[in-house]
């Protein structure tokens, strides 16, 4: 899938349509279990980076102060944790999953972000249903209309009419 089409999903897993409730609300549990899914995944990459970044490390630690010890005997002097921590830090196959380690949380952000904004579209959704439902109730002039159209649709089906409502 490329960025565009991405981008299309997540506008439309995220934008509430007023005019198609029943719609946003059938599909808002796909949307849900879609991006929670999504977003356990970002998680899981992230951990698992983490992991890999902690293993470079120690891997690191221990050969920059086999290193350190090895050279201490020639020059007299073993490098201190700061030194080592500096070695650590520098070695390109820490470097490279460090880098990795922050693209996955930028990832499990971005993810976390569309989830959550799905789920507040629930909210929405519901909320504006019942902002209509109240107008509707409250409102006699809207109310009227239905019946009537309720009305001319029972009997235009009586009278073998078209269903106009």
């Amino acid at each position: 899938m490329d960025a565009i089409e991405e981008a299309k999903i997540i506008k439309d897993a995220i934008t509430v349509s007023p005019e198609a409730l029943q719609e946003e609300f059938i599909r808002l549990p796909g949307d849900i279990a879609h991006w929670s899914g999504r977003y356990a995944q970002a998680v899981r990459l992230f951990l698992i980076a983490e992991a890999a970044r902690r293993e470079a490390e120690a891997r690191a630690w221990l050969e920059c102060k086999a290193a350190g010890i090895a050279s201490a005997g020639e020059k007299g002097k073993a490098p201190t944790v700061d030194d080592l921590k500096a070695m650590v830090a520098t070695r390109p196959e820490v470097l490279a999953c460090v880098v990795e380690e922050i693209e996955t949380a930028a990832e499990k952000e971005r993810v976390r972000g569309i989830y959550e904004a799905v789920r507040t579209k629930k909210d929405a959704i519901v909320s504006i249903g019942a902002t209509q439902r109240a107008e509707l109730d409250g409102n006699p002039s809207l109310r009227q209309d239905a019946r009537m159209r309720d009305r001319e649709a029972a009997a235009g089906r009586a009278f073998g009419g078209e269903d106009r409502g």
